[in-house]
Parts: C-alpha cells; sequence; structure tokens
C-alpha cells in the first residue's frame, strides 16, 4: 500500500459589505499535520463558524451638516413626523432645523447658562429644554416662544422626556432629583424619590405607563407613571449608567454607559436578555430603529451599528471629529441626527448591514461587497480561483477583492488545489435586496386652539357626507367636516352659533338648500360680512360640461337636475347676499369618480370632461378646490381624511404662514395656503399614481386667519 502525507487545505473566507456596512462569513477547515492516511482521497472538511463582524469607518449617504452652534452640542431630538431636529447646546442655546430644507434654524434664546438636554412633545407642538442653570423650559415650536418655566430644580438639569400623551413631562437633575410636570395646568405633581446622585437619562415606554430613569447610582429605576412610585430596580451596570432606550414595541429597555456593555431587559418581569458589544469605551446615547431591528450606540468618538435580529454588529461608524453626545434614528425613515462636542449636528442615512440568515447564504441590500481572508498551506498552492479565475495571494495566503453585486442571487465559489491535488471548495451564495426605506409618514393635524377673538361677522357652512343613499361613499368626508368645523371656531374666528354644520343624514338636499337660501339670507345686507363654506363629498357634472352639481346624501346621480345642487344656484345665492368677501373649500371633484376611483354611477362610464372652469365668480368670491379640470379627488387612508382636507387643515394650523410657502407675519391668506396645498397633494397624489392639482381662483390675497 502506498502511504503519503496529506496537510489540508484551510480557507479563511471573509465576507464584507463595501462602503454600506460590513458583514461576513468564515468557512475553516479541520487541521491535520503530519498525518498519515490511505490512498483514498480525503476532501476537506469545510465548516461554517457564522457572520464574523468587523470594526471598521464605513462610508454614508446623503450627509446633510447642520451648523451654527459656537459651541458643544448636547442633545438632539426629533419630532414624531421627522421633520424636525431639535438640538441643545452649551452656547446657551436651543435650535430647530427643518429636515427638509437648508434654510436657517430658528434659535430659541432664554437660558442663562448651557444647554443639556432637549425634547420634543409627541405632536410637534413644544420643545422643552434643560439647563445648566437649573431651569427648565417649555418653548413653543410655531413661534418659538416660551410657554413655561420651571424652577424647581437646584442642580443642573440632565435629562427630560415626555409621555406619549404630551401631557406630562419629567425632568432630572445632577442633583438626583426627579420632577414631574403636568403640562396642561403648568404645575408641578411632585417629585419621585430614589436617585442620590445625577441622573443622565429618563425615557418613557411606548404605552406611557412606564418611565425609566438611571445615572450615577448605576442602577436602573422603573416607575409606574399613574401612580408616580418606583416599581423595580435594575442592577448589572459597573459604571454611570447614561443611556436608555425602549424598543419599538415596549417589550425591552436596552441600558449602556461607562462600562464596557450595553444590557438588554425584558421589560416583563426585569431579567437580563443578553449583553451587545465588546470593548465599548463609554455609552452616551442609544437609540433603536423605527422597526425595532437595529441598535445605535454613540460610544465617545464612534457609532456603533447593530443589528438586534442576528445578534451581530454592522458597522461602526465616524462621523464627527468630538465626542458624540447623541445619535438618534428618525422616528419615519432610515435617516441618523448625531451631535457632537466638535459644534456640528449632522443628518445622514444608515447603512443596512446583513438583514437575515447564518447559513450559508448572506442577504444584504449593499451594492458592493469585499472578499477578504486567507489560503493557508504547508505544500504549496496550484492554483486559487474565485467563480473560474485566478484570485492573487500574498505572501502570507491572504487575498482581498472587491465584487459588485446586482439585484438578486450572486453565487460565489472559491476553489483551492494545491500541488499534491487536494482541493478545497466552497460556493457562497449572496442575496442582494432592494433598499426599501420606511413608508412616509404623515404628521398629525396640529388641533387649532383660538388665537384671539371671535369675528362676528363671520359665517360658516360646512357639509360632509361620507355614507350617500343610492351611491357608493366619499371616504372619510365626515372626517373632514367634523374637523374643520373646530378649525371654522379656532382659526377662522367664526362663533359656533354662526356655524351650520351638515353631515350625514343631516346634509339632504333639502337641508343643503334651506341653508344657502334661507338662513345665509338673514346676513345680507351687512357690508362686513365674510362667509366660508367648506364641502366634502362627491361632485358631478352635467355631460354637457354646463354645470357642476354637488350631490346631497339623497341624491341620485341618474337624476341629477332633480336631485343634485347646482354649483351655480349655490354661487348666485351666495352672490346675493353682497357679503365681503366668500371663500369656498372644495375637497370634490366632478368627474364621476369616487375618491378611491370607483365609479359613481356602476352601470356608467365614468364622465371625464373639463367642467370645473368657474366662470363668472363674483366681486370678493374665491374658491379653493381639490382638483383641476377632470382629476380625481382621493382620500388619505393613513389620516383617514381627504388627501385635500389633510394638508387644508394643516395649513390652517399655521404650516402655510411659514417660510417658504408664507411670510411669516401671523396671517394666512388664500395664496399661503395654496402654497402649501397645492405642492404637498400633487407630490402625495403622485406617489399614488393619480394626478391631483388643487387650484385657486378669485382674490388670492384675502386674509382668513390670524395665528
Amino acid at each position: 500500500m502506498n502511504i503519503f502525507k496529506v496537510t489540508k487545505v484551510i480557507l479563511i473566507f471573509f465576507i464584507f459589505a463595501g462602503c454600506e456596512g460590513r458583514l461576513g462569513f468564515m468557512e475553516l477547515s479541520d487541521i491535520d499535520s503530519q498525518k498519515e492516511v490511505s490512498s483514498t482521497k480525503i476532501p476537506p472538511n469545510i465548516q461554517l463558524h457564522g457572520v464574523i463582524s468587523q470594526t471598521t469607518a464605513s462610508s454614508t449617504s446623503n450627509i446633510t451638516n447642520f451648523e451654527g452652534h459656537s459651541a458643544q452640542v448636547t442633545d438632539l431630538a426629533f419630532s414624531s413626523d421627522g421633520q424636525l431636529i431639535a438640538t441643545a447646546s452649551y452656547d446657551k442655546t436651543v435650535r430647530l432645523w427643518d429636515t427638509n430644507s437648508p434654510s436657517p434654524p430658528r434659535v430659541l434664546l432664554g437660558h442663562s447658562k448651557g444647554v443639556n438636554k432637549v425634547a420634543i412633545s409627541p405632536d410637534g407642538d413644544f420643545v422643552a429644554s434643560g439647563s445648566w442653570d437649573s431651569d427648565v423650559i417649555l418653548w413653543e415650536v410655531a413661534s418659538g416662544k416660551q410657554v413655561k418655566r420651571f424652577s424647581r430644580h437646584r442642580k443642573g438639569v440632565s435629562s427630560l422626556a415626555f409621555t406619549p400623551d404630551g401631557n406630562v413631562l419629567l425632568s432630572g437633575d445632577y442633583g438626583g432629583t426627579l420632577n414631574v410636570w403636568d403640562l396642561k395646568d403648568g404645575i408641578w405633581l411632585g417629585s419621585l424619590a430614589g436617585h442620590n446622585l445625577a441622573i443622565q437619562e429618563i425615557v418613557i415606554s411606548p404605552d406611557g405607563l412606564t418611565a425609566a430613569s438611571a445615572g450615577a447610582d448605576r442602577n436602573i429605576h422603573l416607575w409606574d407613571i399613574e401612580t408616580l412610585t418606583e416599581v423595580k430596580r435594575l442592577k448589572a451596570h459597573s459604571g454611570i449608567v447614561k443611556a436608555l432606550t425602549f424598543t419599538p414595541n415596549g417589550d425591552f429597555l436596552l441600558s449602556g454607559g461607562s462600562d464596557d456593555k450595553v444590557i438588554m431587559w425584558s421589560t416583563v418581569d426585569g431579567a437580563q436578555v443578553r449583553i451587545i458589544g465588546d470593548n465599548l469605551r463609554s455609552v452616551n446615547s442609544l437609540s433603536v430603529s423605527p422597526d425595532g431591528q437595529r441598535l445605535l450606540i454613540a460610544d465617545t468618538k464612534v457609532i456603533h451599528l447593530w443589528d438586534l435580529e442576528l445578534e451581530e454588529k454592522v458597522t461602526s461608524l465616524y462621523q464627527h471629529k468630538g465626542i458624540i453626545s447623541s445619535a438618534k434614528f428618525s422616528p419615519v425613515n432610515n435617516l441618523v441626527g448625531s451631535a457632537s462636542h466638535d459644534g456640528t449636528t449632522k443628518l445622514w442615512e444608515a447603512p443596512f448591514g446583513i438583514v437575515t440568515s447564518k447559513e450559508g447564504q448572506v442577504i444584504t441590500k449593499n451594492s458592493v461587497i469585499d472578499i477578504a481572508g486567507s489560503v493557508l498551506d504547508k505544500d504549496l498552492l496550484s492554483s486559487v480561483n474565485l467563480n473560474g479565475e485566478p484570485l492573487a495571494i500574498s505572501a502570507d495566503g491572504s487575498f482581498n477583492v472587491s465584487k459588485n453585486l446586482l439585484i438578486g442571487q450572486n453565487k460565489f465559489e472559491l476553489v483551492a488545489i494545491d500541488e499534491i491535488g487536494n482541493k478545497s471548495e466552497y460556493t457562497l451564495l449572496i442575496e442582494r435586496q432592494s433598499k426599501k426605506l420606511l413608508g412616509v409618514s404623515y404628521s398629525d393635524i396640529k388641533r387649532p386652539t383660538l388665537s384671539g377673538s371671535i369675528n362676528q361677522d363671520r359665517v360658516a357652512i360646512i357639509i360632509g357626507i361620507d355614507k350617500y343613499d343610492n351611491i357608493p361613499s366619499a371616504q372619510y368626508a365626515e372626517n373632514d367636516a367634523r374637523l374643520f368645523y373646530d378649525f371654522a371656531i379656532n382659526t377662522l374666528a367664526v362663533s359656533p352659533d354662526k356655524i351650520r354644520l351638515l353631515y350625514g343624514k343631516d346634509a339632504t338636499r333639502a337641508g343643503i338648500l334651506k341653508t344657502f337660501s334661507n338662513w345665509l339670507k338673514s346676513y345680507e345686507g351687512n357690508p362686513d360680512t365674510e362667509v366660508f363654506v367648506f364641502y366634502s363629498g362627491h361632485g358631478m357634472s352635467k355631460p354637457d360640461g354646463s354645470d357642476a352639481y354637488f350631490i346631497p346624501v339623497d341624491g341620485d346621480p341618474a337624476l341629477l337636475e332633480d336631485t343634485g345642487i347646482s354649483r351655480k344656484r349655490l354661487l348666485d345665492d351666495l352672490e346675493s347676499i353682497n357679503a365681503k368677501s366668500v371663500s369656498l373649500f372644495l375637497d370634490t371633484c366632478y368627474s364621476g369618480l369616487t375618491r378611491s376611483g370607483e365609479a359613481i354611477v356602476a352601470s356608467l362610464r365614468p364622465i371625464i370632461i373639463s367642467a370645473t372652469n368657474w366662470k363668472g365668480l363674483g366681486p370678493g368670491i374665491s374658491v379653493l378646490s381639490a382638483a383641476s379640470n377632470n382629476e380625481i379627488s382621493i382620500s388619505l387612508g393613513e389620516k383617514k381624511h381627504g388627501l385635500f382636507s389633510y394638508f387644508l387643515m394643516r395649513a390652517l394650523s399655521g404650516e402655510a404662514d411659514k417660510s417658504p410657502y408664507g411670510n411669516d407675519d401671523g396671517q394666512i391668506s388664500l395664496t399661503e395656503i395654496l402654497n402649501f396645498v397645492e405642492p404637498q397633494v400633487s407630490r402625495t397624489a403622485n406617489t399614488r399614481g393619480q394626478k391631483q392639482t388643487p387650484q385657486l381662483l378669485g382674490a388670492p390675497k384675502t386674509i382668513i386667519a390670524n395665528w
């Protein structure tokens, strides 16, 4: 029998995601050295050892730099819609940055010493800031003015958190005092006793039932917000606890600080689930992505990105020159905001890295990978090929090669043969998936509050019809009308007794005609009368385009002229009272289609004609309509309103007066409303495969509101 020496080929196979994140697999054969075996060929035993994450700088895309602070930036906070970032700085200011605009920030002045912490209320209306001057200031976002100033702290304020309903604010200081504030009444509810050293962080669970606080005493205190009592104390850290965050579903709490680890805790029983990270220096902030899959760890001057599902690090990022005080995911997309002692704030897109699988197949969203590793053998290597092409090997057996990935599955076959003929091979499959950012989020409509006195010369007619007797429904039209009622009182300053609200079964043909022909006539003769009309529901045009009709709840398009309400007739009624101004807001179209694109009359083809030209508008009459010509007025299901109505009421909440739509003079004109509504509606409709372009006719300079 021929006896000879066999040494197995060793493959150490690292797969890295270039540029956008690091990821890896390692294949390692058993090593047999100087082992005598029979002439039967024994192939190398390649084993998959799992994902290997490497710490390396990784570039990110779409970086926006926010510069303006003259000292270190100590904290940042996102608004719930991701459109606003608030930053705190030792330059004694709070700054508000628009994430969608390069315009300069609004600067909030009021603290006498450096600002440590900042938080934005869930509705986006208020910003809270805490300072070394021991005060907490509550600011109104819209005006930038101070609303409240809380001065019960004796030490510098170090931490802040709003409850999810925005009614309560918690504030902690460097002396260990944790205060609770009722924001509705602006009163102090009490202090939570338990800390005796500096409080570094406060967070509140997504359900609003539990608060967690931590700091220099190295403990994590859990509080029942309703009873303001401590319910549990978590102990495991050996250093100051500086960072806390709940996962979006509230199942876990993560903590980190000056020791070398991040701990994940179960919120059910307070048990440690696992430890994340190794060789960390000092964790200043933690943030979990909106989908709950990734974790940002701000660790001195580096930001680590971890995949919580795979329990692996994706990459480490060096975005700043100074210590990173805060790094947080936007609540609505893949953007990250980071603030640093170098005086800058940055907004950037986070790498995706690995998304699943540890068993022979990598799934990534990156377009380029680096394949690096080593091929080792005590005998000379005859050849090493990657996908049939020679692979350059350095003197120490290492190699590094970049490869582009196509969308879908990519196959990489590494084959190594030594001079004796022993062959080792492995096939690695890498699937590249498309990057799909989280969907667009639409902010809640800010409920109006009366900003001035009631104008006794103003009247309003508000109509909304969801469910019709004879035709398909107009989605959310009644929601539109009922909410516009609040805007009529609080923004348009109409007295409740001068509003006629018709929705549902009350919006009959007879009821609507009586309102215009009889009730409205009672205001005839007053030259100062200002009329507002809001209609949300179906409309339809005559086949020859000579007139258009609003359809009441009992209307029948088959008998349009007999059961509908002629637009011309309503305009005649409005013109006849000789009012100072008449402003109509119409969330309807005349195409014969519902908001979902369904034909109003199922047996007929939709009537697509251009009958929306408003000819012969009387003096002082203006019309802001949801759509132009033959377009469809659609709904926004996410907010349960008509698309036009949703953005109209956001405009009336004050957004239309802000740059770049308005001139920030505290008044809202019809032109400013159109400037805000038209691009928002058009852009949103385009994303849904529709075309909808609001139009304004009449007197565009009419001022309709002060706010």
